[in-house]
């Protein structure tokens, strides 16, 4: 389980019929940081057809707090905080950032590592 800004638990969630893309990221990362520029657009284009989720894996409430008071214009899909790494462990995301996307059905079906923008027009129609 992951928590939201207020330090509630909340799940992701996924909807059937839709895509979702999973962006793991922690505000320590660079790559992380710029990238939520590109996730902005990508999220302009396909917010009808894909559920876009980051995911953060700060530890601490106040840093990750911080953060997200400098990026609340740009960051307006759900936005949750994994405290203690568990669901980054159980997917093994050990790059940030690792974007995955998951079909309609719940499959995974891409993953991109290291900063490398998703390319979702070869996916989501």
């Amino acid at each position: 389980m992951a928590t939201n800004k207020d330090g509630n638990l909340d799940t992701i969630r996924l909807v059937k019929d839709r895509w979702t893309l999973i962006d793991f990221s922690a505000s320590y990362c660079g790559y992380c940081i710029l990238g939520i520029d590109k996730v902005a657009a990508l999220h302009q284009q396909y917010e009808k057809y894909v559920d876009f989720v980051v995911l953060w894996n700060d530890r601490d409430q106040k840093t990750w707090l911080e953060y997200q008071k400098e990026r609340k214009e740009k960051i307006t899909w759900t936005n949750l905080r994994d405290p203690n790494g568990s669901i980054f462990k159980a997917f093994e995301i050990t790059i940030f950032p690792t974007y995955m996307l998951i079909d309609p059905t719940g499959k995974i079906v891409k993953e991109w590592r290291g900063g490398k923008t998703p390319a979702l027009d070869k996916f989501v129609n």
